[in-house]
């Protein structure tokens, strides 16, 4: 329940701070990208020649997904940083319990609603929610002994 509280918290300043503002120079770069891969053709130059996209794909996939209910390319990447900053909250929280204990776990999740740093990252154009929300649900799955990672694994008898 308490996770469920602090997602919804997490989602209210980035939604409130994504509202008014304009996405970033980067931000136009991923949206080009995300219009490429949304019309098939992978090509929009930078003002480089034979440079197409130098951006990591997964963020403009996204935003080309969310595209579809959204009408306005903006407000969809906007909206992907704004749900991947909220949810990071979750990865986080696993994170943690699974390293210290459920106090700590949500100790760790509320200060994630509330780092000036990660709500302004959330509430633009940027792809570092993306990154952080993968890079900790990775760092959870390493340290949770799943089956699905090589690493060392949790003895059951604990």
């Amino acid at each position: 329940m308490w996770l469920g509280i602090l997602g919804l918290l997490a989602l209210a300043p980035r939604a409130l701070v994504a509202h008014g503002a304009r996405i970033c120079w980067e931000g136009c770069g991923y949206v080009m990208h995300a219009w490429s891969i949304a019309r098939g053709t992978l090509t929009t130059p930078f003002g480089i020649p034979q440079l197409d996209h130098a951006f990591p794909p997964l963020y403009p996939a996204l935003i080309a997904l969310f595209h579809l209910p959204i009408a306005s390319w903006p407000d969809a990447a906007k909206t992907v940083s704004v749900a991947f900053g909220a949810l990071l909250v979750i990865p986080i929280f696993a994170l943690a319990r699974a390293m210290f204990s459920r106090e700590t776990a949500l100790l760790a999740a509320a200060l994630t609603v509330a780092y000036p740093a990660l709500v302004q990252a959330g509430s633009n154009a940027y792809a570092e929610p993306v990154a952080l929300f993968c890079l900790a649900l990775s760092m959870w799955d390493s340290s949770s002994g799943s089956p699905t990672w090589p690493g060392p694994r949790r003895s059951s008898a604990c």
